[in-house]
Formats: C-alpha cells, structure tokens, sequence
C-alpha cells in the first residue's frame, strides 16, 4: 500500500490510501523502464507455472511484445477493476490520467498484485 499512497495523494488533501485488507503480506514491487515489460512477464510466466499475469496500461498504448499465454491478460486499468494477478506490469501508470479519476485508475491498477508488481516507464 505504502506503493500507492503518492498516487492516492495526488486526489487532494482530504484523500486517503486505505490499507490493506486483502491476503496477508505484500506484493514486491520493481520499477523499471519500458522495454523490460516482455522480459519480466516471460520469465515469470516461465519461471510459475501455475500463475497469473496481467499488463495494465491506457486505453491506446502499445501493447508490449510477450510470449502468447492464456495465463497473461492485456487490460486497461478499468478493466483491471475488481480482479487479481500474481504478477502485475503498469506501463506508464502516469499516462492514466490526471485529477482524481488518474489517480483512482493508478490505485486500482497498482493494487491487482497479489506477488509483485512491476511500474514501468518510459
């Protein structure tokens, strides 16, 4: 959570990050620049053969070159809402949006990881 506390921060003073309430511990998290998004969901793909992945990025981006697997979602961050992956990769989280409706996005996207997450930018 403390991951995305800045983003949350971004709604106003009056905005809070809730904790966590899910499972227990936290996912780890790598920032990283683009270009390394095929790379790190091919090789936990690879490397967890009984998980789940999925690439959070806006409406329109590239979508990143990674080895076809049924395990390995491409959603936008409100498509991401309300479901969970073992491995989550935000392209440019920052490219979300802006005011409160960017930083929700950013929230929701941030907090589908269940064992890592992966920021990366460009």
């Amino acid at each position: 959570m403390e991951v995305t506390a800045p983003a949350i921060g971004a709604c106003g003073p009056t905005r809070t990050c809730p904790s966590r309430c899910a499972k227990a511990g936290s996912p780890s998290t790598t920032t990283a620049s683009t270009g390394a998004e095929a790379r790190e969901v091919n090789e936990w793909i690879a490397t967890h053969s009984e998980s789940s992945a999925a690439i959070i990025c806006a409406p329109g981006a590239t979508v990143p070159d990674f080895n076809e697997s049924d395990r390995i979602r491409l959603l936008t961050p409100s498509q991401a809402k309300g479901l969970e992956f073992d491995l989550v990769v935000l392209v440019d989280p920052e490219t979300f949006g802006s005011g409160v409706t960017g930083a929700v996005d950013r929230y929701v996207a941030m907090t589908r990881a269940t064992q890592q997450l992966v920021v990366l930018r460009s």
